[in-house]
C-alpha cells in the first residue's frame, strides 16, 4: 500500500503538467494561438517549461497538441 502512495506521489509531481487559466498564458501566446487555430474548442493550456506552452485542443472531433512560446 505504501509502495503506491509512493508512486502515486511521483506521478503527481513529476507526471503531470498543471492546467493553467487562459489569463496566465501571455497574450501574445494566446493571440497565436487564435490565428493559427480559429476553429479550436475545449481548451486547456499547460506550461511545458520557462519559455514554452502547450495547448491541447478540439478541431471538430479530433483531439489536437500545439506547442508555443
Amino acid at each position: 500500500m505504501s509502495r503506491l502512495l509512493l508512486l502515486l506521489i511521483v506521478c503527481f509531481f513529476f507526471g503531470c503538467d498543471p492546467v493553467l487559466e487562459e489569463s496566465e498564458v501571455p497574450q501574445v501566446v494566446r493571440d497565436s494561438f487564435t490565428t493559427k487555430y480559429p476553429g479550436a474548442t475545449k481548451i486547456e493550456w499547460e506550461r511545458e517549461n520557462k519559455e514554452e506552452y502547450e495547448v491541447e485542443f478540439f478541431i471538430g472531433d479530433n483531439k489536437r497538441e500545439a506547442l508555443f512560446n
